[in-house]
């Protein structure tokens, strides 16, 4: 969580007060695949792209992170079932 007072980097660091670190979400979501396998993610551009697959029992948790500033679509292909 951010200072009760504005970020001392707010160009590099655009956070308001109290306002939680980007990160804490991505914990929060790994909770339920605590203890899982890490399963191999392959990226076709990973200057741009980065992604982390766990899985636990059935359970496939799947995080996609997108480096450039503008929306775009990614195709994510050959997930399999446990």
């Amino acid at each position: 969580m951010e200072r009760r007072c504005a970020s001392l980097l707010p160009s590099l660091f655009p956070l308001r007060p109290r306002e939680l670190f980007p990160l804490y979400h991505l914990f929060a979501a790994l909770g339920d695949v605590a203890g899982g396998e890490i399963d191999t993610v392959a990226i076709t551009d990973p200057a741009s792209l980065s992604s982390l697959a766990v899985r636990k029992n059935s359970l496939l948790r799947l995080f996609v992170a997108d480096y450039k500033p503008v929306e775009r679509r990614v195709r994510i292909e050959g997930l399999s079932k446990g």
